[in-house]
């Protein structure tokens, strides 16, 4: 994302580091065009595995979502970060429901008189999570579980308009377990169930979902693998233009699920 207003987009890179205890967690911000790391923080005993999404939120302005892998009452699974002072991250408002494994975080537009993402949303191995901005939980997502826990890391999720019936074509949520549950969510945490979901795949689901119209037929697909071999292809909903899909944890270069038309 074009984190610093002067184009062309940085690249953000974290890491996590354990050589001697404690643990040490490292976010870069990197200008692509001088070639040099412009800005950089590190958080001792903290364990950032996952992969970071930016947008410009409608009230914050630019910021940065990062996992903490680890969810729990007192533990916030995701902090927000302004790329101008990383030192101060804000941390989003941990759900009831305990998590092991938060390893993605996704930005969607789900408010119709907001331009770009507004929310932050990530996946984690029993449950779904969404913030507003602020941090606080989405109404309706604090008691998102699955209706049957996944154990080990799941699927990085996807984005995209899965079954073209929201007035205003918000981007659904497709997520899941790695033991080989799927889900698809909208807005306010519903499920996609007139579209079959949750479904049970026969073997375990590795790396993440696609929602392209990988076949310009006017539909989209949901692509992804299992780990008996498996290439799977389903065709489900209308593509509409304010959506598309690159193959990748999620749509565009800056993973907010939103393509702005010229």
């Amino acid at each position: 994302a074009d984190l610093n207003g002067t184009g062309p987009d940085e690249i953000i890179i974290s890491r996590t580091v354990y050589a001697t205890s404690p643990w040490e967690s490292w976010l870069h911000l990197y200008d692509y065009e001088t070639g040099e790391v412009y800005d950089e923080d590190v958080w001792s005993d903290s364990k950032f595995y996952g992969i970071p999404a930016a947008s410009s939120l409608p009230m914050s302005g630019d910021r940065i979502a990062l996992s903490r892998r680890l969810s729990s009452s007192a533990h916030s699974p995701v902090f927000l970060l302004d790329p101008d002072d990383l030192s101060s991250p804000l941390g989003c408002e941990a759900p009831t429901l305990a998590s092991s494994n938060v390893l993605c975080c996704v930005m969607a537009d789900w408010d119709p008189f907001a331009p770009g993402a507004d929310r932050v949303i990530t996946n984690a191995e029993n449950q779904a999570m969404a913030w507003y901005e602020s941090g606080f939980l989405v109404t309706n997502w604090d008691d998102n579980e699955y209706p049957t826990s996944g154990t080990g890391w799941s699927p990085f999720p996807a984005l995209g308009e899965l079954d073209n019936q929201d007035e205003y074509n918000y981007a659904d949520l497709l997520a899941g377990t790695k033991q080989g549950m799927v889900y698809a969510f909208w807005d306010d945490a519903n499920m996609l169930d007139h579209l079959g979901f949750p479904y049970t795949l026969p073997s375990w689901i590795y790396g993440g979902f696609v929602i392209a119209d990988i076949d310009n037929d006017g539909f989209i697909e949901v692509v992804f693998g299992t780990q008996d071999n498996y290439l799977h292809i389903w065709e489900l909903g209308e593509c509409t233009r304010g959506y598309s899909s690159w193959p990748q944890c999620q749509h565009d270069a800056a993973r907010t699920g939103v393509l702005l038309e010229e």
